[in-house]
């Protein structure tokens, strides 16, 4: 089966990134082939080398990677034998085959996922290497579609992924992109554009582990302003008339509630739709409210358990500034922002659902109170008691009155008095002596003779 991972992905994807040198390629294959040996992550690792004869330098690298993966599967055109090495399957190619003429890795699990998908150029760079057009990205779809292409072509089972972790996700690629910092003095061929989407995962990952739910948005806008380089950044609510409510933003931002829009605004079609949206040219008579100034747009959904939570957006003063790519970074940002916002809300559900039920227990501790009040207030004030029984009563009067100023309920009692005495309560009759209980049989058990 002759397939073609660069064929998938050109087609759609008209502005597929430029990954040039052979320098840079290692470098970036290195950091993924890192990440699986560092968090030694069972995966299934996918690599096309294009030929077996540029495989040999890796072999130490290698050997590490099938001391960890699940299995290592390493694609070329058998010109020479390649090494035997444990948990390593070579799959030859014909040299015919667009697969010949491909660099790839692609690793599709729930904790990573990525693929780098190159196709070589003719000609060489000024340095006389070889030069590669493609794309590396995390994006689920495209490393989804890869894998069931080489499953597919060597007869091995699919196993989709239907759940993945995007916090740990998150983590790996920040450490990937904290490395690759240190070659940049020395690799060329990274497009700055693709270096600030990498950046910009790294750090939302690092403030998701590191921030408190209530100001994680706060910190979500301001790096999406100062790192991805968004001059307006904002997350935002719809409400069921979809008017938008700013939740969170940095850079130039309007009040939603100033706007007046005829037509329904992009963001609440990203509602709407469920959908990412890239707008290149927002005509300056019809700007959106949340970015009066914006020429150029993109809004994804936050996606929540029962549906769209809100809208994550970015724009531009300019038009055209906006690639697909930037659109599937800020939606894996906006899935890193939903399994934060998602826990808490679970935990703030959880939270009133407990609260509940103690208002509900309130609730019948008050109407049980009230009931208490009104069969003590059938109690005559003066009579012939004795001391005992005054102490009793009085004792009853004054918890029902801490427990009524507990509840909120009205206040007090008057208290039960001796032949017209003034009132006597418990304190004043700490030094009475006991006396005999009468026919009511009040007295506490302590004075019963």
């Amino acid at each position: 089966m002759d397939i073609s991972l660069y064929g998938m992905i050109i087609a759609e994807y008209q502005d597929v990134t430029s990954v040039n040198t052979v320098d840079m390629m290692n470098a970036i294959s290195h950091q993924i082939e890192d990440a699986v040996i560092k968090h030694e992550l069972a995966v299934d690792f996918w690599a096309g080398f294009q030929r077996f004869s540029y495989f040999g330098a890796q072999k130490p690298r290698y050997q590490q990677l099938g001391k960890v993966a699940r299995r290592v599967h390493i694609f070329g055109v058998a010109d020479v034998e390649p090494p035997p090495i444990a948990g390593i399957e070579y799959r030859a190619i014909d040299a015919q085959t667009a697969l010949a003429g491909e660099w790839f890795l692609v690793i599709n699990t729930p904790t990573f996922w990525t693929a780098l998908l190159t196709r070589e150029l003719e000609g060489r760079d000024s340095h006389g290497k070889r030069r590669f057009q493609g794309m590396w990205t995390y994006d689920e779809t495209v490393v989804d579609r890869a894998y069931l292409l080489l499953c597919q072509s060597t007869n091995m089972p699919y196993r989709p992924v239907k759940h993945r972790n995007y916090q740990r996700q998150g983590e790996i690629l920040a450490d990937i992109s904290s490395h690759l910092i240190t070659q940049l003095d020395t690799t060329t061929g990274l497009a700055n554009r693709r270096w600030k989407q990498v950046c910009t995962l790294q750090q939302i990952a690092q403030r998701v582990a590191t921030t408190t739910p209530e100001g994680l948005l706060n910190e979500v806008v301001r790096v999406l302003h100062t790192t991805l380089g968004a001059q307006g950044a904002a997350v935002v609510g719809m409400d069921a008339s979809n008017a938008p409510t700013l939740l969170a933003q940095a850079g130039y931002v309007g009040n939603p509630s100033m706007g007046t829009q005829a037509a329904p605004s992009a963001l609440a079609r990203v509602v709407a739709q469920n959908t990412p949206i890239v707008i290149h040219d927002i005509p300056a008579m019809e700007p959106e409210s949340v970015f009066p100034l914006g020429r150029s747009l993109v809004a994804v959904p936050i996606q929540g358990r029962d549906g769209v939570m809100g809208v994550l957006a970015i724009s531009a003063k300019e038009e055209c500034q906006w690639s697909d790519d930037d659109a599937r970074t800020l939606a894996g940002v906006a899935a890193l922002v939903s399994n934060t916002l998602q826990a808490t809300d679970a935990m703030l559900t959880s939270a009133n659902e407990r609260v509940k039920k103690m208002e509900r227990g309130l609730g019948l501790l008050r109407k049980q109170v009230q009931q208490l009040g009104g069969t003590l207030a059938k109690v005559p004030t003066t009579g012939s008691y004795s001391v005992g029984q005054q102490t009793v009563l009085n004792q009853a009067l004054e918890q029902h009155d801490v427990m009524t100023a507990a509840l909120g309920l009205p206040a007090t009692m008057p208290r039960i008095t001796h032949n017209g005495d003034a009132p006597t309560r418990a304190s004043d009759l700490l030094d009475s002596p006991p006396k005999k209980p009468t026919r009511l049989g009040l007295l506490p058990l302590s004075e019963w003779g």
